[in-house]
């Protein structure tokens, strides 16, 4: 009887070594992992800068870029490409580099409404949930947690991923 509870107590012990991963779930689940809305729902307005500093926080792994289609109100995913992992700290040094958005002279928070491509930035962490950016091409701007950027070339954003 004794191999057996010994036997026991140690998968148990080894159950409970996996606890407080460094995700912070309780479950001990790995943070869940970067990837592109399968559809997007594009903002018709501007939206409202609530906090300052980098529009990408943290150290992420990975970084890609979603792709939408140029019509309808609901876009679905026309495409991903994901930039290699050993030059994702310059494509996030290049995003948190973005002007912040200021209001030219006459410029109103509304967006020109061209119907154009839309596309999302998904950032992967090792140790959190990945976090999402707005590439809105009609306001102009590149967006994610409060932060707001004007976008001065969209060509120079999605070259990162060539």
């Amino acid at each position: 009887m004794a191999p057996r509870f010994t036997a026991t107590l140690a998968l148990v012990l080894a159950v409970g070594a996996g606890c407080g991963t460094p995700s912070g779930d309780a479950a001990g689940d790995p943070p869940p992992p970067a990837e592109c809305p399968a559809s997007v729902v594009p903002a018709t307005a501007r939206p409202s800068q609530t906090r300052d500093g980098a529009l990408v926080t943290g150290r992420p792994s990975r970084a890609l870029l979603c792709r939408y289609a140029a019509t309808g109100a609901t876009r679905p995913l026309t495409g991903t490409d994901e930039v290699d992992a050993g030059r994702v700290s310059a494509v996030v040094a290049a995003l948190n580099a973005l002007p912040a958005w200021e209001p030219a002279s006459g410029e109103d928070g509304g967006c020109l409404l061209g119907e154009q491509a839309w596309y999302e930035i998904v950032v992967g962490y090792p140790d959190r949930p990945p976090a999402v950016l707005d590439v809105s091409p009609d306001c102009g701007v590149v967006s994610g947690g409060g932060a707001v950027r004007r976008m001065p070339s969209l060509t120079a954003l999605l070259g990162l991923w060539a």
